[in-house]
């Protein structure tokens, strides 16, 4: 069975996956970090259009948007909550 970018962030959340798709988001999203916040494994995406040009997103394992409208990365997690 091939494994596919979705289910690599669900089960690993390798940094570096590429190709994920996000409800509400138009095209498609990378990987640059990962870290864990309320007890759960969290990701910041990077649209693969453009790049830093946009803002980034934090997503669960499950995909589920945590944050969107991020320009400081997780600082804006911990920042803001």
């Amino acid at each position: 069975m091939k494994t596919t970018t979705s289910d690599v962030l669900s089960s690993r959340g390798a940094i570096g996956s590429e190709g994920i798709k996000i409800i509400g988001h138009r095209g498609t999203w990378y990987t640059l970090e990962s870290s864990h916040y309320e007890g759960e494994r969290v990701f910041l995406l990077e649209h693969e259009q453009y790049g830093d040009e946009a803002a980034h997103i934090i997503v669960n394992q499950d995909r589920k948007i945590i944050m969107e409208n991020v320009w400081n990365g997780f600082s804006d997690l911990w920042e803001g909550n």
